[in-house]
């Protein structure tokens, strides 16, 4: 994680001094049941309880990246308009001072970093999609036990 960017310390410092707890990592793994509807009340709470804490931990690991994935893209935006305008007329057209400046090594470096902060972006994204599918459903398991009146374990 390139969490070295000026703009993700301060936002961690602006939670900080907001006095936010941050999520921590849950302690356990969640081993999904092939049937919600085998299990003990017992155990679902424990399965929304885990799946909370787990998409806690990824929405928050999801923000960092999403913040990193802003500034690499505005770096790259800043710099390119950097080039083009210290470039004058060296270029008939901005697209050629485009693809010029997209060739040095400083943006190749950006590039790079937007590649790969995008990925992180689209994993976390499913997984948390997923821990939300999977919360969604131990809830409506609730749900369906409580409008059917009975217990179960």
């Amino acid at each position: 994680m390139d969490a070295d960017s000026k703009t993700l310390r301060q936002a961690e410092k602006y939670v900080d001094n907001l006095r936010l707890p941050l999520p921590r990592k849950p302690g356990a793994e969640l081993d999904w049941p092939d049937n919600l509807a085998d299990l003990g009340e017992r155990e679902l709470g424990s399965i929304l309880t885990l799946l909370s804490g787990w998409l806690s931990y990824a929405v928050y690991h999801l923000a960092r990246e999403e913040t990193n994935l802003e500034n690499f893209t505005q770096g790259y935006d800043i710099k390119m308009k950097q080039h083009i305008y210290r470039s004058g007329n060296d270029y008939a057209t901005v697209t050629g001072v485009k693809a010029a400046v997209g060739q040095l090594p400083e943006m190749i470096d950006l590039q790079r970093k937007i590649q790969r902060a995008k990925a992180k972006v689209t994993v976390i994204s499913s997984l948390v999609r997923g821990y939300e599918s999977k919360y969604a459903a131990a809830s409506r398991e609730i749900s369906r036990r409580k409008s059917e009146g009975g217990t179960h374990g």
